[in-house]
């Protein structure tokens, strides 16, 4: 069964030789959404990636957790208390004892991988130092899209694809560090409009009330319309729409799924409803692009 996409998600890769071969192993990634007045972290992680407040954890491994919505704190050990907001990237080093939580009042979502080997340690040590363990970045669309992917790719039949997820690694470490020696602010217009697309983005597979989403960027409806077509060149449904149709060639065209469980992961009420949206905005139907990519049965 396809699981939904962009829902809350871990995975912990179990450790192999061949992954350890190629010097920077995934070890586990994951996007978790914290509401309100939520237990953190959510029991949902084998015992030794759990804290509490009072405690904090210490891991064997590199990771990065990036805020990309809500705010909260941050401490480790040779650091005060840290607030921790939208755009905010964790960099956690083994050995090293820490603790951070959402605001219990707001909340937030964040995106993690951890990762171990050689060239790890070789490249974080080079281009990080410890006494700066949280990166302000600013939400960027490319570092989610690194996220995503990984996570996308990862479930129990991708046991053998350590070289790609070595590669998208060393693609998140290199962003992270041009991120954070390139990151500027952007203007308030700018700001909303990043934030509705990261939104949008973050659920496209779910049913987004854009009239409610320009309420929170303080904008009116037609206005924020107006303003993200001019930002996207696409009006926020069919920005919504784009994303998932582009999942759906790649889910049709590099995987054997039925298209019955793609629609389902992609959010469509049903296969009926999924099939009639892919044909007009690909001119075929989700059968037939399927055939086109790998030929029929």
């Amino acid at each position: 069964m396809q699981r939904k996409i962009n829902a809350p998600f871990s995975y912990y890769r179990p450790s192999l030789p061949e992954a350890a071969d190629w010097g920077l192993e995934l070890c586990d990634c994951g996007f978790s959404k914290v509401p309100q007045h939520s237990h953190y972290p959510l029991q949902e992680h084998p015992d030794e990636f759990l804290f509490d407040w009072k405690k904090g954890r210490t891991l064997d491994e590199y990771q990065f957790v990036y805020i990309s919505r809500g705010q909260g704190i941050f401490r480790s050990k040779n650091n005060k208390i840290t607030k921790l907001q939208a755009g905010s990237l964790m960099i956690l080093t083994p050995g090293v004892w820490h603790l951070y939580r959402p605001d219990t009042e707001i909340g937030w979502e964040e995106y993690w991988v951890g990762f171990r080997g050689e060239t790890a340690q070789r490249l974080m040590t080079h281009f990080f130092t410890e006494d700066k363990p949280v990166l302000n970045l600013g939400l960027d669309e490319g570092l989610i899209e690194i996220f995503q992917n990984i996570s996308n790719q990862n479930s129990e039949d991708s046991l053998d694809r350590h070289g790609e997820l070595a590669g998208q690694m060393m693609q998140m470490i290199g962003r992270v560090h041009w991120l954070s020696n390139n990151h500027t602010s952007v203007g308030v217009h700018n700001k909303r409009m990043v934030e509705a697309r990261l939104y949008i983005q973050e659920h496209a597979y779910e049913e987004v009330d854009l009239g409610k989403l320009a309420e929170e960027i303080n904008m009116s409806y037609s206005n924020f319309r107006s303003a993200f077509k001019k930002y996207t060149g696409l009006p926020p449904r069919q920005f919504q729409i784009s994303i998932r149709m582009n999942r759906a060639k790649n889910l049709l065209s590099q995987t054997d799924t039925p298209v019955s469980e793609i629609s389902d992961a992609l959010g469509f009420e049903s296969i009926a409803y999924f099939s009639r949206i892919f044909k007009k905005n690909i001119g075929i139907s989700p059968r037939e692009y399927r055939n086109t990519q790998v030929g029929p049965n």
